[in-house]
């Protein structure tokens, strides 16, 4: 009985630590997949020697008790040859490759020109100031997790990622 007892203890310490680890796991995870989609846009406009074109999906195909904003890319986003350069994807436009939702994620894509989308030319630079993304444990708002995680990109499409929201 003792035991039980001092297991019990130990598990309500344990379990607030435990929550933060999978928090970091899942916001580790998401920017893990963002940075492997932007390096793979990047290389892809270079290859094609065409725009290639980053698009965060609505958020009414999978969160629309949320609304819905150009900045929240939490449904995924899908990745096309942009061969009229006009940023929408169209029929004739091959889609590169297309994510679905982030499991227990926010992300938001903020600070670049547009939010909805990111471009890389054939030189592999971003054709609009491409900002960065935060993904944080979904539902929360507290900046001051140490569970956030920030993608900084440049013009030049250099990625750094760092703990926290600053760039």
């Amino acid at each position: 009985m003792v035991v039980i007892a001092i297991l019990g203890i130990l598990a309500v310490i344990a379990a607030p630590s435990f929550l933060l680890m999978i928090e970091s796991m899942r916001t580790n995870n998401a920017m893990d997949e963002v940075q492997g989609a932007l390096m793979y846009a990047r290389s892809e406009a270079v290859r094609n020697r065409n725009n290639v074109v980053v698009r965060g999906k609505p958020l009414s195909g999978c969160r629309p008790d949320e609304g819905d904003s150009n900045e929240n890319w939490s449904c995924g986003w899908v990745m096309f040859v942009d061969t009229n350069a006009n940023n929408a994807r169209d029929a004739s436009e091959a889609t590169l490759k297309e994510t679905g939702e982030l499991n227990g994620v926010t992300l938001i894509h903020s600070g670049g020109v547009s939010h909805a989308f990111l471009v890389f030319n054939s030189m592999g630079y971003t054709n609009n100031t491409p900002g960065n993304f935060t993904a944080r444990p979904r539902g929360n708002t507290d900046d001051e997790r140490s569970s956030i995680r920030t993608l900084c990109i440049d013009r030049t499409a250099r990625i750094r990622r760092i703990k926290g929201t600053g760039c």
